[in-house]
């Protein structure tokens, strides 16, 4: 039983000792989503199809779509725009920087520096 008078002592945090000491603190590492996984969100989020997003079909809604997908790809992924581009039906990497850079337009987003 403790005395209510008595403060209680609270364990420094884990981390913070281990740092005292010299031991390397793990980072938490997030998973980077893959690529398919990312146009299978868009498609199914835009009402498309996967094989409509990597198809060569370039009605209006399909190419906003497919533009989306593209801009997610290079933020959430960081993979190469020739690497996107062979998600997308072997595109070229000009390509995909060309429908990054028409979604930030359409959109109103500012634009990093791509290529």
């Amino acid at each position: 039983m403790t005395d209510v008078t008595t403060p209680l002592r609270v364990a420094p945090a884990a981390g913070a000792e281990a740092a005292k000491r010299g031991y390397a603190i793990p980072q938490v590492r997030t998973r980077v989503p893959a690529i398919a996984e990312i146009i299978a969100v868009v498609a199914k989020d835009t009402g498309m199809t996967v094989a409509m997003l990597v198809g060569d079909r370039r009605s209006r809604p399909i190419v906003a779509a497919r533009h989306l997908a593209y801009w997610r790809v290079a933020r959430e992924t960081g993979a190469s725009l020739a690497a996107i581009g062979r998600a997308f039906g072997d595109r070229d990497h000009t390509t995909i920087i060309h429908g990054i850079r028409k979604h930030e337009q359409r959109c109103g987003l500012e634009s990093p520096e791509i290529a």
